[in-house]
């Protein structure tokens, strides 16, 4: 009964990750970040602007990377939930078997296939 929860919670989780729109928001974090180190260097813009700019650009990257981080716990979250409900219903946790070598196997494994079929199916 373990090794099928985890399973389905590696699913999950493998599935969540991917519909999230991470990509974009990574890279405009990237184009951020390349945009101020351009205007920092620049002789060309006065120290005001400099200090306008920088100053949106950091706010950019604040509400991104807070972004990124919600997601994060969300999926966590997800994940918490889950092994709660099967430690009260079922009586046993995900993750003391999750964390064994067996369970790390079965949820890198299951979640690989998982994407691979995926992978196939979407197209």
């Amino acid at each position: 009964m373990q090794e099928l929860c985890l399973f389905f919670v590696s699913v999950l989780i493998a599935e969540l990750l991917c519909r999230i729109p991470m990509g974009r928001r990574v890279a405009r974090i990237g184009s951020v970040a390349r945009r101020s180190s351009r205007v920092i260097v620049s002789s060309r813009v006065s120290d005001h602007w400099k200090e306008r700019a920088i100053l949106r650009y950091s706010a950019q990257l604040s509400v991104d990377t807070t972004v990124i981080a919600l997601w994060f716990v969300m999926v966590a979250g997800a994940v918490i939930g889950f092994d709660r409900l099967c430690a009260f219903g079922l009586r046993f946790s995900l993750f003391d078997y999750a964390l064994t070598f067996g369970g790390l196997m079965l949820a890198t494994g299951s979640s690989t296939l998982w994407l691979i079929a995926r992978r196939f199916v979407v197209r």
